[in-house]
């Protein structure tokens, strides 16, 4: 079974709100593990791993929270290529 990995930074996936009531909406409220387990059959799929790396609003991404993003999507990729190459 495949691997695959979740990083999450908050944003709209991860609000919470009433249907159809807009102003009662908060983006970045759920972290990951809530996503994925609104989502069952998502482990049928693929071994998940999941990274909480931040959980703001999109409206609150500058280029630091980026960068972080940036560093922890490297760190990852080199992680797996050690795995391919070992």
């Amino acid at each position: 079974m495949k691997t695959i990995a979740i990083v999450a930074t908050g944003g709209t996936i991860a609000g919470r709100g009433q249907i159809g009531r807009a102003v009662a909406y908060h983006a970045g409220e759920m972290d990951v593990n809530e996503i994925i387990q609104s989502i069952p059959m998502l482990n049928q799929v693929a071994h998940i791993k999941e990274y909480q790396l931040m959980n703001v609003d999109s409206n609150e991404m500058t280029p630091q929270k980026w960068l972080i993003l940036a560093k922890k999507l490297m760190n990852l990729l080199n992680k797996m290529i050690l795995m391919v190459l070992l």
